[in-house]
């Protein structure tokens, strides 16, 4: 038997509907305490009057546990500098030209790095389609953030963890050093998230809690959910007499950042059940992702549209238009998609049995993601 805080929604609807789930009501110490929630509108930028990124009860809040030794931990689910490099002035967009997706700008390098194959390439210094030299960068990660931080408090100990460190720099390696209250502030990605146990953490700043909302996928509601209570979870554990969560979002009414504030499952399930039932997702249905990758875009939307035609046979199954895949260019290829879904999944398995075996599908059967 497992325990979790946070369960898949698709699990949590089966044990509730065979009456299977045991909650417990109380906390495993005694001595836990409940965080004080501030609920930041980074809308409204009075308050953010010292910094653009954080805001100025967060900030007043680190100078507190600098003085009292205390820890703060700051949380964005993006790791670089940048993840958009544009030209003012005609709109060009440094992308991959592997994978065609937005370049990240890691300034410690002052390079352009793709997330999804590794390329590399050097910042423009003007626009290779206008020649401009009016080259920007938008939005913000980790790297970013911390060099605004010891921007801000440069006496304080700052290490950031996540994908982009070395061995030396990881979590692992400084976990120690970390635990015994040596650094000051933590800054990271969902390394930092999930199962750590840190005795002088006191206070938790989220940068932007409703980031990962907006990605076109009917998962994104709930990875929020879950990845906002676990960075939550990490303060008031009963090592100190006070906690403290900064939630800087521009959604503070939103009901999966409220249900989580409030660590309210019950919620959380209510209303997302209530919008997979709508438009006929997991729990209520059986999802399949079918993905064809040829090196040329003619051959693999020629190859998907003849397996479109097959499946639409099939009684009982919807199956979707055709369309490029959120990765559609890589190295190997272009990518496409169709999505099926049924109250069968017989009848899904037994739709994809038919289909011929040289079309070069990859399947994913019940795929957590659309990504």
């Amino acid at each position: 038997m497992q325990g979790t805080a946070t369960p898949l929604i698709q699990d949590y609807y089966l044990a509730a509907k065979n009456q299977s789930i045991v909650e417990l009501k109380e906390k495993a110490k005694q001595t836990a305490v409940e965080p004080d929630i501030h609920l930041i509108d980074l809308k409204d930028r009075q308050n953010f009057t010292t910094n653009r990124y954080f805001s100025d009860a967060l900030i007043k809040k680190i100078n507190e546990n600098l003085t009292n030794h205390r820890q703060t931990l700051i949380f964005h689910n993006r790791r670089g500098s940048a993840p958009l490099t544009l030209c003012e002035h005609c709109g060009w967009q440094a992308l991959c030209p592997i994978c065609y997706l937005p370049l990240t700008l890691h300034a410690d390098h002052y390079q352009l790095l793709c997330h999804t194959c590794g390329h590399q390439m050097a910042v423009p210094t003007s626009c290779p389609s206008c020649q401009h030299s009016n080259i920007i960068h938008k939005g913000f990660g980790t790297k970013l953030l911390e060099n605004e931080l010891k921007k801000l408090f440069k006496s304080a100990h700052i290490a950031r963890f996540d994908a982009d460190n070395r061995k030396k720099e990881s979590l692992g390696a400084n976990y120690q050093a970390v635990k015994d209250g040596q650094i000051d502030i933590i800054i990271g990605t969902q390394t930092i998230a999930r199962g750590l146990d840190l005795p002088n953490l006191t206070t938790v700043g989220v940068v932007q809690a409703d980031a990962g909302l907006s990605l076109p996928d009917y998962a994104a509601e709930e990875r929020t959910y879950h990845l906002l209570t676990q960075v939550i979870g990490r303060v008031g554990r009963g090592h100190q007499t006070e906690a403290d969560i900064y939630l800087q979002t521009f959604q503070p009414e939103h009901p999966i950042i409220q249900a989580a504030l409030r660590h309210d499952y019950q919620s959380f399930a209510d209303h997302l059940l209530n919008i997979r039932q709508k438009a006929h997702f997991p729990p209520y249905i059986y999802l399949a992702k079918l993905t064809i990758t040829y090196k040329t875009e003619r051959t693999t939307l020629a190859k998907i549209k003849a397996c479109q035609a097959i499946l639409q046979k099939t009684k009982g199954l919807y199956v979707s238009t055709p369309t490029p895949a959120f990765h559609e260019q890589s190295p190997r290829g272009y990518t496409w998609q169709l999505i099926l879904r049924s109250r069968s999944r017989q009848t899904i398995t037994r739709s994809i049995a038919n289909l011929p075996p040289n079309l070069g599908l990859h399947i994913t059967l019940d795929p957590p993601s659309l990504l």
